[in-house]
């Protein structure tokens, strides 16, 4: 493997600039390395270049489809996606959460110009499983290093491979239950967390618009619990809210004359703390 300077920010911002030198650059010998940048607590270098290079380059011509399989292996393994998987407050939160963005570069990639194999989707969505399970950090943005993000990254990523016509039902079940997940966090998601989730089930229901039954399950599971004197149930509480919320704004903008917007609007009363002390 050929070596680049793949941590000099300048010689990113050159590439960055230039393009029309993409189609010659060997891919694989840039791209690959340059996943280590996103461990960084530098945002330019992390976020502003090395992302959004790898993003870009995923359109160059030479891309092929063992290529982007290749890539998206690497960011879902225990170097990256699980990297030191359990921490709280550390910066390897962003190594981790970048990772996952592969996800939606990878499922736009396969729309566009291949065609993804039930083997590679499935091993997505168990590793996204396996991740947003394990995931101690939903920190948001954190001062001075920018974008940690985890749970709209993954928001992504869900989203992505809902959105897949070759999802099975069983995968759909499993990719409605991980937005639960998130959703329902004891964490307080304050950096529009709950429009990229919202985001996420609507384009996975206009991709699948006979997964009612699923869906009715799931959105059933949305209910407050009864203690509003523990803390944690409080936030959990208020995260559903505001997604059911944004859920619900999303249809009447998108699909006002959903059959889905009265089943929200009765999940939502579950969730207003003045109708249930009525």
């Amino acid at each position: 493997m050929a070596q680049f300077a793949v941590e000099d920010k300048g010689w990113l911002r050159t590439l960055l600039a230039h393009p029309e030198t993409w189609q010659q650059l060997p891919l694989e010998d840039v791209m690959i390395p340059m996943l280590e940048n996103y461990k960084s607590a530098d945002p330019e270098l992390r976020d502003e270049l090395s992302f959004t290079l790898v993003a870009s380059l995923m359109n160059a011509p030479q891309m092929t489809e063992q290529m982007v399989a290749r890539l998206v292996r690497r960011a879902l393994d225990a170097d990256h996606l699980f990297y030191r998987i359990g921490e709280r407050g550390k910066d390897s939160v962003f190594m981790r959460s970048f990772s996952v963005l592969t996800i939606p570069l990878v499922m736009e990639w396969y729309e566009d110009r291949g065609s993804l194999s039930s083997e590679l989707f499935g091993d997505m969505v168990g590793a996204v499983e396996r991740y947003a399970l394990a995931e101690q950090d939903w920190r948001g943005y954190v001062a001075s290093k920018g974008w940690a993000h985890g749970a709209a990254h993954l928001a992504d990523a869900l989203g992505a491979l809902g959105s897949w016509s070759g999802a099975s039902e069983a995968q759909l079940d499993t990719i409605l239950r991980l937005v639960h997940h998130v959703a329902t966090l004891s964490t307080p998601l304050a950096h529009t967390e709950d429009d990229r989730l919202a985001m996420a089930v609507f384009q996975m229901l206009e991709a699948h618009p006979r997964c009612e039954a699923p869906f009715r399950r799931w959105l059933d599971g949305f209910q407050l619990k009864p203690s509003q004197n523990d803390g944690e149930e409080t936030i959990r509480g208020a995260n559903a809210n505001h997604f059911l919320r944004a859920l619900y704004y999303r249809f009447t903008q998108s699909a006002p004359q959903s059959d889905w917007l009265w089943p929200l609007l009765e999940a939502l009363r579950r969730f207003d703390i003045y109708h249930q002390q009525s």
